[in-house]
């Protein structure tokens, strides 16, 4: 190649990289430029981490302020908020259940951390405690679940999407935004991202928690021998039992002595050989003491007594029927724990395990509106074969009644799973639902629709289950050995506290 040849060619070479270069620098920000987006961005990031510190009291700084470390999951202001208050709710209106407007050991006018609920501790200490654990058992449960791959079942997720559904509604009949909603009643900063986030972290740990405690499996052997060790625990009797009190004497009433309560329960048990003896004189006893124009009623008839039942009330009575090997058809007449009276007591069925069968059924209640009136059952009628009907014609299978379920029932006890209810004994239900369940005709797949004082339930069987002391036993070891699995995960995952942020929850009021 002659020398103009090898000029013109490097000639070309030296364009075509001017050209490529000047592609790529249209194609992407300079240098400086990029300098000076990266400055801009870290000081917009600046700014708004010291927006939160100087306006903590804003939406924004409550979702971005860390309230509580727990494990490498950080709760937010907002999130703790929501706990801390739900804490104060439940206790609220547990004290208000018992006690009414009355009497209410919480003064609403006041500060909570200015009240005192035991000597060392506030209300508001009590309630941040309180949020403290359960969002610690829901962060535990919930990682655990995500580390061994287990998602939120379906019927969980069916649950979330009404949950979510169901806030947008109540929004909306209240004519306001959803977030004004949510920040209203669950406190400042609370949006529907969190929600979601949070009902699903219950969600995800409350099935990860039941699957793990369903993954524990036991020999008929092993059940036998934790009976055996603990028979106490699961033997139930059926006895009938009146008290003879000691009372106070007054001006218009002489009072009954100790000695005049045991002689009263002696007397009684005189002659008593059988239970009809018992109940007779129990009728007897109850006419002659019921008010004028009240129809007196025998009550003395108790079944399926446990001893940890009879010992909260009386210890005495508790160890009589069942630490001394006490058969069927003695009596004894046992003074009370307190000192305060006698009891006449007759055994109808010593202390034994309950080898009756029990069943797992599905239902779906569909309630009477209206307190139950005619109008109201017609309607909860109609409506439950509608649904029963789309169940027949939709393949009549247990996951679709699990899904209808989850969609229409109006029972809370068992809303979530589908209606399920595992283990269930006979007397544990209402009469007719009772009669259903344990009809001997009665077979795997079998639906129906029952009425009772609820409403009306479309009813799916699933089958018979372990008899009902094994299915005790094997409940009790299985909380045992959960327990012991919670406690050595959660020993993994501290709480850190940040009490900077912590002060600036939502109060309840």
């Amino acid at each position: 190649m002659d020398t103009k040849a090898k000029i013109d060619q490097r000639r070309e070479e030296a364009r075509k990289r001017q050209q490529a270069l000047k592609k790529r620098e249209n194609s992407k920000f300079s240098p400086k430029l990029k300098s000076r987006l990266i400055g801009t961005g870290c000081t917009l990031l600046v700014i708004i981490l010291i927006a939160a510190l100087i306006f903590p009291n804003t939406g924004l700084s409550r979702r971005m302020l860390t309230a509580l470390t727990i494990g490498d999951t950080d709760i937010s202001v907002a999130e703790y908020s929501y706990y801390y208050r739900t804490s104060f709710n439940n206790y609220y209106q547990t004290m208000y259940s018992y006690f009414g407007g009355d009497y209410m050991p919480i003064d609403t006018t006041k500060s909570l951390d200015k009240q005192a609920y035991s000597e060392d501790m506030t209300y508001a200490d009590y309630f941040s405690s309180q949020s403290i654990d359960s969002l610690k058992q829901l962060v535990v449960l919930s990682s655990e679940a995500k580390k061994a791959g287990f998602t939120l079942p379906a019927e969980q997720q069916a649950s979330l999407d009404r949950t979510l559904s169901n806030v947008k509604t109540s929004a909306q009949n209240a004519n306001t935004t959803v977030s004004n909603y949510l920040s209203t009643n669950f406190g400042m900063g609370f949006n529907m991202s969190i929600l979601e986030k949070c009902v699903s972290r219950e969600l995800l740990a409350d099935a990860y928690k039941t699957e793990k405690e369903n993954s524990f499996t036991y020999t008929d052997a092993e059940l036998e021998a934790y009976y055996q060790e603990n028979h106490t625990q699961y033997d139930m009797a059926d006895v009938r039992m009146v008290r003879f009190p000691v009372t106070e004497a007054t001006d218009t009433d002489p009072g009954v002595t100790a000695e005049e309560a045991k002689a009263q329960a002696d007397a009684f048990l005189e002659g008593v050989t059988s239970e009809e003896d018992f109940a007779a004189k129990a009728l007897e006893k109850a006419q002659a003491e019921a008010a004028e124009g009240v129809t007196a009623e025998d009550n003395s008839l108790i079944t399926n007594l446990r001893y940890s039942t009879v010992a909260s009330t009386d210890v005495n009575v508790a160890n009589w029927i069942f630490m001394i090997n006490t058969q069927a058809g003695a009596s004894e007449v046992v003074e009370a724990a307190d000192g305060n009276g006698y009891y006449a007591i007759y055994m109808i069925k010593a202390p034994a395990r309950s080898d009756e069968k029990t069943v797992d059924i599905r239902h779906i209640l569909i309630s009477a509106s209206d307190n139950g009136s005619e109008e109201g059952m017609a309607a909860a009628k109609a409506q439950a074969e509608e649904i029963y009907q789309q169940f027949l014609s939709g393949g009549a299978t247990e996951e679709l009644f699990a899904q209808l379920a989850n969609e229409h029932t109006g029972d809370s006890g068992s809303a979530g799973n589908g209606g399920l209810y595992t283990g269930v004994y006979k007397g544990q239900m209402v009469q007719s639902f009772d009669d259903w369940c344990f009809d001997e005709a009665r077979f795997a797949g079998d639906s129906g629709i029952i009425e009772s004082e609820y409403g009306y339930h479309i009813m799916y069987f699933v089958g018979d289950n372990l008899p009902r002391w094994q299915i005790d036993v094997k409940a009790d070891m299985a909380s045992a050995d959960y327990n012991e699995w919670y406690t050595s995960v959660s020993e993994q995952y501290t709480v850190s506290e940040h009490p900077f942020a912590m002060k600036y929850r939502s109060e309840p009021f």
